[in-house]
């Protein structure tokens, strides 16, 4: 006999109309951080130094249903507020924040659009170069304020002088 022969195979049939809903929504795992084109652990992602311009998150929902049919959204607080929905799409890119704190939030919804309840989040803080701190400003304004007083004095003895030649020049007279 040959392979096969003889052998009634059963298959399988699915009939879409009697699939159940989809109630559970894919949990949401953020994957990694990417700064400035060099993937940073999520771990040392709690403080980023000055200079990391270009920032590139990657999440995934976990779904075994529909996986390529997972739908996902994403905010970055306080930069935004707004949820932007990215469809099926995985990465979620900022160039040139502010120096400052963030929390990136994302949530995904199943195949039959389920969104999850819970927001799975990761927070951050972008250092400032030095010139972008506020004891630096504190010192130019400072610095400009001992100028504006210096020159002011200078010019207070110039015609405070002048005043003194024009009293003499008067006396001569």
């Amino acid at each position: 006999k040959r392979l096969g022969e003889g052998v009634h195979q059963q298959g399988s049939v699915v009939d879409p109309n009697r699939l159940a809903f989809n109630r559970l929504p894919p949990p949401v795992r953020i994957e990694s951080l990417v700064v400035n084109g060099k993937e940073t652990p999520l771990a040392g992602a709690g403080e980023l130094p000055a200079g990391s311009r270009n920032l590139e998150w990657r999440f995934v929902g976990l779904s075994l249903a529909a996986p390529a049919k997972v739908r996902y959204r994403y905010r970055l607080l306080p930069y935004q507020t707004e949820w932007v929905d990215s469809g099926s799409r995985r990465e979620a890119f900022y160039t040139a924040l502010p120096p400052g704190d963030y929390e990136f939030q994302v949530m995904a919804a199943n195949n039959d659009g389920v969104w999850s309840q819970r927001v799975t989040s990761a927070k951050t803080r972008l250092r400032p170069y030095f010139y972008q701190t506020l004891w630096f400003g504190g010192i130019c304004v400072l610095a400009a304020a001992v100028l504006a007083w210096l020159l002011y004095r200078l010019r207070l003895r110039q015609l405070v002088g002048r005043n003194r030649d024009l009293e003499a020049r008067v006396t001569e007279r």
